[in-house]
C-alpha cells in the first residue's frame, strides 16, 4: 500500500500563509516532512482561490520538487491549473480527479486521456452527492468506468476513490462498511484488478480527540488493506496510521521486525 500525504493543501494554515505571501520555504519544509515521514507521493491542493492562482500552483509544485523527490498528485477541479501542473511536473503526476459531475467529466477526464496520466475517479453521483450504500456505489462505479472507457482512457490509468465520509455522520458507520465492501467488489465488477485510494482523513474530519483518532484510523486502515486497498491518502503527522502501513509492508515482505524500528516509525527523525 502506498501513502499519499495530503498535508500540502489550502486548509493547512502553513500552506495558506505561504501562498498568501508567495513564500515557498514553508512548502519546502512541509515537503521534507512528508518525505521523512514515509510518504510515497504528495497531494497538492491550491484550493479554489482565484487570486494569482497560476502563480500559486507553480509555487507549490516547484517548492515540493525542490525539497523532495516524490511524485505529485494534482488535486484541483480547475483544468487550467491541472494543465499548468502537468507542464511543471518532473515526474508523471496523478490527476486528482474526476467524477460523473458534468464539469469534471468533460474537463478533467480528457486531460488524462491526452497525457496518459493516471487519474482518480471519485464515486460521486452526477449531482455531486455521495452514493450512501454499497449497491449505489457499485452502480456509480459502473457508470464512471463506462464513461472513462468511452473517452479512451486505458483502464490501468483509473484509480477509484469510493469516498470515505465522517464516522460521525448519521449513517457514517454504515457508509464506512460500504466503502470496505466497495473496495473488495470492484475487481470482480470490472473483470480485472482495480487501483483504489481512500482519503483516511475524511473518516475523522469531525475533529475527534487525538486519542480516538489514533485508534480509529489504524483500525480502519487495516480493514481497508484486507479489502485490497492500494493507496491511502492521509496526514503524514498521523504516526499511528503511517506505522500501520509500514508494519503491513514489512509483514508481507517477510522482513525482520524490531521494536526499535517500530518506535522509529512512530517517532521519525526530523527532516534535514
Amino acid at each position: 500500500m502506498q501513502i499519499v500525504a495530503d498535508n500540502i493543501n489550502i486548509m493547512n494554515p502553513r500552506v495558506a500563509r505561504a501562498l498568501e505571501s508567495l513564500d515557498p520555504e514553508p512548502v519546502r519544509t512541509l515537503a521534507r516532512e512528508c518525505a521523512a515521514g514515509g510518504a510515497d507521493a504528495v497531494d497538492i491542493n491550491p484550493g479554489p482561490v482565484k487570486k494569482q492562482r497560476h502563480r500559486r500552483m507553480q509555487l507549490l509544485i516547484e517548492a515540493v520538487q525542490e525539497a523532495a523527490d516524490l511524485p505529485l498528485w494534482l488535486d484541483s477541479n480547475d483544468p487550467e491549473l491541472v494543465r499548468i501542473g502537468l507542464d511543471l511536473c518532473r515526474r508523471t503526476p496523478v490527476i486528482n480527479g474526476f467524477s460523473l459531475e458534468p464539469s469534471r467529466l468533460e474537463n478533467m477526464l480528457p486531460l488524462a486521456v491526452e497525457t496518459g496520466c493516471r487519474i482518480v475517479g471519485f464515486l460521486l453521483k452526477a449531482d455531486g452527492h455521495v452514493p450512501p450504500t454499497l449497491n449505489e456505489r457499485l452502480e456509480t462505479f459502473q457508470e464512471l468506468y463506462e464513461q472513462s472507457l468511452r473517452s479512451g482512457l486505458d483502464p490501468e490509468q483509473l484509480i477509484v476513490d469510493p469516498i470515505s465520509v465522517p464516522l460521525m455522520w448519521e449513517d457514517g458507520s454504515a457508509q464506512g462498511q460500504a466503502v470496505l465492501e466497495t473496495v473488495a467488489h470492484l475487481p470482480q465488477l470490472a473483470g480485472h484488478p482495480v487501483e483504489t485510494v481512500v482519503g483516511l482523513s475524511n473518516l475523522t474530519s469531525s475533529s475527534p480527540p487525538s486519542r480516538s483518532r489514533a485508534v480509529v484510523e489504524p483500525a480502519y486502515l487495516a480493514m481497508l488493506s484486507q479489502a485490497g486497498l492500494n493507496r491511502v491518502m492521509l496526514d503524514i503527522r498521523r504516526r499511528e496510521a503511517v506505522a500501520a502501513v509500514k508494519f503491513r509492508r514489512e509483514l508481507e515482505s517477510g522482513g525482520i521486525l524490531s521494536w526499535a524500528e517500530l518506535d522509529a516509525w512512530l517517532n521519525p527523525a526530523p527532516p534535514k
